[in-house]
């Protein structure tokens, strides 16, 4: 398990600029963090590979993997592909998901089908964040820019906490909004929804002394099953904002969690109230 950040301009603006801020992300999540990168053959080469020079281009994809105990009865494969949005300078990626890859480069057995994740561009380096661990990973880049990208992914979990074999949870954010979704191994279709479940109330405060509260996300589950644990949820004004935060967790285990909101970017949600609440990411 690994955690930190890295500062990148989110740009296609050159060669040099469109490296610069894909190459720290495989390296998050690869060198740095738990995820295992694939032998197949045709992977991004960040020495070589030049920027895009049209819009919706990809420009090299990388393939990683899930290395925990689940692996071998439960195998995750992501691709993600590294390119550019509805304008050309614009930082772009793509998501898929299946439980194998060919060699070649495909995802096999896709249970989740690709998607396209976009961000904004600047030529001013942003400080991104992740939290990688051999059967998770957490993304959030380029705050405070407009089009800052959030990928949470991680293994569904028993009421216990214990991770399980049923399937995924995915939970992710761009200029657009935010995107959720329960992901079955079994490749039984489910609804993305543009919305995200959190168990707070519906107006007020966390704070609740000598306690600080903050509150779990679910994905849209067929059943009860335990919540998502690298996003908790909190009002705003309840934890100072880019600090981290001991927290105990609903499953027992005391986490550490980054408070990850500024009225500069948009990462802010808003309750059945209409009060705006924010997110921590685990940082652990």
């Amino acid at each position: 398990m690994a955690t930190g950040s890295f500062s990148s301009a989110p740009t296609n603006a050159s060669d040099v600029a469109f490296r610069a801020w894909g190459l720290p992300i495989e390296t998050a999540l690869t060198v740095l963090g738990g995820l295992i990168k694939t032998a197949d053959t045709g992977q991004i080469d960040w020495a070589t590979v030049l920027a895009p020079v049209a819009i919706n281009t990809k420009k090299g994809y990388i393939i990683l993997r899930y290395d925990d105990t689940l692996q071998a009865t439960a195998p995750v494969f992501i691709r993600i592909d590294f390119g550019s949005g509805t304008v050309i300078a614009n930082p772009a990626l793509w998501l898929t998901i299946g439980t194998g890859s060919d060699g070649s480069g495909n995802i096999t057995n896709v249970i989740y089908a690709e998607s396209q994740i976009l961000s904004t561009s600047s030529a001013s380096p942003q400080t991104s964040y992740y939290s990688v661990s051999t059967n998770r990973f957490l993304l959030y880049l380029w705050p405070p820019v407009s089009g800052c990208v959030m990928i949470s992914l991680e293994r569904s979990h028993g009421t216990d906490g214990l991770d399980t074999a049923e399937g995924l949870h995915i939970l992710r954010y761009t200029g657009s909004g935010w995107k959720n979704k329960f992901i079955f191994m079994s490749g039984i279709a489910t609804t993305e929804y543009s919305a995200v479940a959190c168990g707070m109330a519906p107006f007020g405060s966390g704070i609740s002394a000598p306690d600080v509260n903050a509150y779990v996300i679910r994905t849209y589950s067929p059943r009860e099953m335990g919540p998502i644990k690298n996003i908790l949820v909190n009002f705003i004004g309840d934890f100072a904002y880019n600090s981290v935060f001991s927290i105990a967790c609903w499953d027992g285990v005391t986490r550490n969690y980054r408070s990850q909101y500024s009225v500069t970017y948009p990462t802010t949600l808003v309750n059945a109230s209409g009060q705006q609440v924010t997110s921590l990411f685990l940082m652990e």
